[in-house]
């Protein structure tokens, strides 16, 4: 379940960037295992350069490890140096490109939670906090005094 997590949160992001799909393409049908403590995920790459879950039993071509820590300065803080201190079993050249690749991609672009989108959503203009309780909650009452937020004109969106 975790592989399919990851997986869909890395193909969200190479949706958005078809360069870096191009360059996972020579690679396609080759495995790789993530391995970042506690947990570790096993991925094939597909023809069209995205990622998918290894089948179960599948020996990895590559084998990465590394620290959270050192994910974070990869991902966000795009720290060349870090690269240095991934540890690499196997195909090196596979384990470079995509240590390269994912380390270029924008990761806080990623949404981590469903609740992350309900965020988004109460953001876009013209969406109002009381829509989300049940229609039960929503029966005529004393009126309630609207607030406006400076700058905007008061009319719904």
């Amino acid at each position: 379940m975790l592989d399919a997590l990851a997986a869909a949160a890395i193909n969200h992001l190479l949706q958005g960037a078809a360069w870096a799909r191009e360059r996972m393409v020579p690679f396609a049908g080759a495995s790789v295992r993530f391995h970042l403590p506690p947990a570790s995920a096993t991925f094939s790459i597909g023809e069209d350069g995205t990622l998918q879950p290894a089948a179960s039993g599948v020996e990895p071509a590559a084998i990465i490890r590394l620290t959270p820590a050192l994910a974070l300065r990869l991902a966000l803080l795009k720290d060349e140096s870090a690269r240095a201190e991934v540890e690499v079993e196997g195909d090196a050249a596979l384990a470079a490109a995509l240590t390269r690749i994912l380390g270029a991609l924008s990761w806080d672009r990623v949404p981590v939670t469903t609740t992350d989108h309900a965020i988004d959503r109460r953001r876009s203009p013209g969406f109002r906090a009381d829509s989300r309780r049940p229609r039960a909650d929503r029966s005529p009452g004393p009126a309630r005094p609207r607030t406006t937020v400076p700058g905007s004109t008061g009319r719904p969106g």
